[in-house]
């Protein structure tokens, strides 16, 4: 998995390097020193899931010290009566919860935050309230 965010972090670094001025239309992005990307990314771990009812991508970055936050997004694939959420352990601080992406085609996106690594990043199903 390092690898794999190795390789994405090091086109992302070439392409920047190529950044041409924002009249050209190049994205805010394009604006990020190449050093900051690398810097970032390197106490970060990315988690994801997929399947009928389902999905979910985030990213456990530590903050410094021992805050950690993760941040993604969450979307509702079945219109079963179930919202989807994303379930996180912190290890100092307990559990968090994303917000309910439901009915199906919902997405939302998310950010938890607290102490400790994130021992557990799933995604879960709860009955929709009517």
């Amino acid at each position: 998995m390092r690898k794999e965010l190795t390789a994405i972090f090091s086109i992302a670094v070439a392409a920047l390097s190529f950044s041409q001025p924002a009249s050209a239309g190049i994205s805010e992005i394009a604006r990020i020193e190449p050093g900051a990307v690398l810097a970032a990314a390197k106490d970060c771990d990315t988690h994801g899931d997929k399947n009928d009812w389902g999905s979910f991508m985030a990213r456990e970055c530590k903050a410094g010290g021992k805050k950690v936050t993760v941040n993604g997004w969450v979307k509702d694939h079945d219109a079963d009566g179930q919202c989807v959420y994303v379930h996180t352990e912190f290890a100092e601080s307990g559990s968090q919860d994303s917000d309910w992406a439901c009915p199906k085609g919902k997405k939302i996106h998310f950010t938890l935050t607290g102490r400790g690594d994130a021992t557990d990043v799933t995604m879960r199903k709860i009955h929709a309230q009517d």
